[in-house]
C-alpha cells in the first residue's frame, strides 16, 4: 500500500465534514499505522454500501437470537403483536401464531445481518442459499422452546384474557 493511496482516501470528496489541517496531520499519522489491506479497504468501499450493509447488520442483529438480552424489548413484542392480529379472526390460533411470529423474527433477524455482512465485506455478494436458511431457522428452533414455556405457563396470552370481563 503506498502513500498515494491513503492520501485519496483523506483527501477524498465524499467527506462532509472537512478536516482541518491541524488535525489533518494526526489522522494521516493514525492512516500510517493501518494495515495496507484494511486501509486498501476503507480506501475503495463505496459509502452506500456501508450504510446499508451496517443498517441491515444491526437490525438483523436486534432481531437474531443472538441478541437474546433484547428478545423481550424487540422479538416478542413484535410476535405478540402478530398473534394478536391472527388472533383476532381466529382465536384459537393464538399460540401457534405467537411461535411462528417469534421465529419469523429470529429468521429475519439471522438473514438480515448475512446479508449485512455480506454488503460490507465483499464487493458482490452471494446469494442467500438453502443451506443457509436451514441454519437459521435451526438456530430459531433452539429460542422456540423458551416461547413455548411461555405461553404454556401463561405469561403470555390472547391480548382479551389480560382483562377479564366486568
Amino acid at each position: 500500500m503506498n502513500a498515494a493511496l491513503r492520501r485519496d482516501f483523506l483527501n477524498h470528496p465524499s467527506w462532509t465534514i472537512p478536516i482541518h489541517p491541524i488535525h489533518r496531520s494526526s489522522t494521516e499519522f493514525a492512516f500510517k499505522l493501518l494495515p495496507d489491506a484494511l486501509c486498501s479497504a476503507l480506501c475503495c468501499m463505496k459509502w452506500k454500501r456501508l450504510l446499508n450493509g451496517s443498517t441491515l447488520s444491526v437490525v438483523g442483529f436486534l432481531l437474531s437470537p443472538l441478541s437474546w438480552w433484547n428478545d423481550l424489548f424487540v422479538n416478542v413484542p413484535l410476535a405478540l403483536a402478530f398473534a394478536w392480529v391472527i388472533s383476532l379472526f381466529y382465536p384459537p390460533a393464538f399460540s401457534v401464531s405467537f411461535i411462528l411470529g417469534y421465529w419469523m423474527t429470529n429468521v429475519l433477524g439471522l438473514i438480515l445481518m448475512q446479508k449485512g455482512g455480506e454488503a460490507l465485506l465483499s464487493r458482490n455478494p452471494g446469494s442467500y442459499d438453502r443451506k443457509k436458511l436451514i441454519r437459521d431457522i435451526a438456530v430459531s428452533l433452539a429460542y422456540t422452546v423458551a416461547i413455548a414455556l411461555l405461553i404454556k405457563f401463561k405469561i403470555v396470552q390472547p391480548l382479551p384474557n389480560y382483562f377479564p370481563d366486568r
